[in-house]
Protein backbone atom coordinates (compact mmCIF):
# COMPACT_ATOMS: atom_id res chain seq x y z
CA UNK A 1 0.00 0.00 0.00
CA UNK A 2 1.47 3.61 -0.74
CA UNK A 3 1.59 6.78 1.24
CA UNK A 4 -1.70 8.61 1.00
CA UNK A 5 -1.58 12.35 2.13
CA UNK A 6 -3.90 15.22 2.26
CA UNK A 7 -3.59 18.58 2.34
CA UNK A 8 -6.52 20.12 4.54
CA UNK A 9 -6.89 24.17 5.11
CA UNK A 10 -8.19 25.20 8.19
CA UNK A 11 -7.27 22.33 9.40
CA UNK A 12 -7.08 23.74 13.16
CA UNK A 13 -10.80 23.98 13.63
CA UNK A 14 -14.49 23.15 12.53
CA UNK A 15 -14.63 20.85 9.37
CA UNK A 16 -10.96 21.14 8.58
CA UNK A 17 -10.21 19.82 12.29
CA UNK A 18 -12.76 17.14 12.13
CA UNK A 19 -11.64 16.14 8.55
CA UNK A 20 -7.96 16.20 9.12
CA UNK A 21 -9.07 13.63 12.38
CA UNK A 22 -10.55 11.06 9.91
CA UNK A 23 -8.13 10.92 7.93
CA UNK A 24 -5.41 10.39 10.15
CA UNK A 25 -7.15 8.07 11.56
CA UNK A 26 -7.53 6.22 8.30
CA UNK A 27 -3.48 6.23 8.56
CA UNK A 28 -3.25 9.30 6.02
CA UNK A 29 -0.17 11.66 5.89
CA UNK A 30 -2.14 15.32 7.27
CA UNK A 31 -0.96 18.25 6.37
CA UNK A 32 -2.40 20.93 7.80
CA UNK A 33 -2.05 24.03 5.81
CA UNK A 34 -3.40 27.11 8.44
CA UNK A 35 -2.58 30.58 8.62
CA UNK A 36 -1.61 31.22 11.83
CA UNK A 37 0.79 28.72 13.41
CA UNK A 38 0.80 29.54 16.81
CA UNK A 39 -3.06 29.07 17.35
CA UNK A 40 -2.96 25.56 15.55
CA UNK A 41 -0.48 23.96 17.50
CA UNK A 42 -3.22 22.71 19.94
CA UNK A 43 -5.03 21.82 17.29
CA UNK A 44 -2.40 19.71 15.66
CA UNK A 45 -1.39 17.79 19.23
CA UNK A 46 -5.10 17.22 19.48
CA UNK A 47 -5.68 15.65 15.99
CA UNK A 48 -2.35 13.06 16.68
CA UNK A 49 -3.89 12.42 20.10
CA UNK A 50 -7.23 11.79 18.75
CA UNK A 51 -6.23 10.09 15.94
CA UNK A 52 -2.98 7.82 17.22
CA UNK A 53 -0.93 8.88 14.08
CA UNK A 54 2.37 10.85 14.27
CA UNK A 55 2.32 11.91 10.42
CA UNK A 56 0.36 15.36 10.84
CA UNK A 57 2.26 18.24 9.92
CA UNK A 58 1.88 21.91 10.48
CA UNK A 59 2.70 23.97 7.59
CA UNK A 60 1.61 27.94 6.77
CA UNK A 61 -0.29 28.93 4.45
CA UNK A 62 -2.66 31.93 3.99
CA UNK A 63 -5.00 31.41 1.08
CA UNK A 64 -5.52 35.05 0.47
CA UNK A 65 -1.97 35.41 -0.66
CA UNK A 66 -0.48 34.61 -3.69
CA UNK A 67 3.05 34.47 -2.05
CA UNK A 68 1.98 32.57 0.58
CA UNK A 69 0.49 30.00 -1.27
CA UNK A 70 4.03 29.68 -3.58
CA UNK A 71 5.66 29.97 -0.52
CA UNK A 72 3.64 26.73 0.58
CA UNK A 73 4.14 25.25 -2.57
CA UNK A 74 7.97 25.60 -2.34
CA UNK A 75 8.09 24.33 0.94
CA UNK A 76 6.21 21.51 0.32
CA UNK A 77 8.07 20.26 -2.73
CA UNK A 78 11.05 20.52 -0.19
CA UNK A 79 9.43 18.43 2.30
CA UNK A 80 7.78 15.98 0.11
CA UNK A 81 9.76 15.91 -3.33
CA UNK A 82 9.03 12.56 -4.25
CA UNK A 83 5.05 13.31 -3.79
CA UNK A 84 5.58 16.58 -4.58
CA UNK A 85 7.07 15.85 -7.98
CA UNK A 86 4.34 17.46 -10.42
CA UNK A 87 3.71 20.48 -7.99
CA UNK A 88 5.07 23.86 -9.99
CA UNK A 89 8.13 25.83 -9.46
CA UNK A 90 9.05 28.70 -9.23
CA UNK A 91 8.55 29.54 -12.76
CA UNK A 92 4.80 29.17 -12.74
CA UNK A 93 2.78 31.85 -11.96
CA UNK A 94 1.14 31.82 -9.09
CA UNK A 95 -2.26 31.11 -10.25
CA UNK A 96 -0.86 28.04 -11.94
CA UNK A 97 0.37 27.23 -8.31
CA UNK A 98 -2.55 27.46 -6.59
CA UNK A 99 -4.87 25.54 -9.45
CA UNK A 100 -1.98 22.55 -9.06
CA UNK A 101 -2.02 22.57 -5.59
CA UNK A 102 -6.06 22.16 -5.57
CA UNK A 103 -5.34 19.90 -8.10
CA UNK A 104 -2.84 17.70 -6.52
CA UNK A 105 -4.93 17.82 -3.14
CA UNK A 106 -8.22 16.69 -4.88
CA UNK A 107 -6.36 13.88 -6.59
CA UNK A 108 -4.95 12.57 -3.38
CA UNK A 109 -8.61 13.12 -2.02
CA UNK A 110 -10.18 10.94 -4.75
CA UNK A 111 -7.47 7.76 -4.34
Amino acid sequence: MHERYVIITGANSGIGKAAAIQFASKGCTVIMACRNLETSKAAHSEIIKASNNKNIHLMKVDMSSFRSIQNFCTQFISNYGNYAKNLPTRKHSYKTSLLKLITISLRVLLI
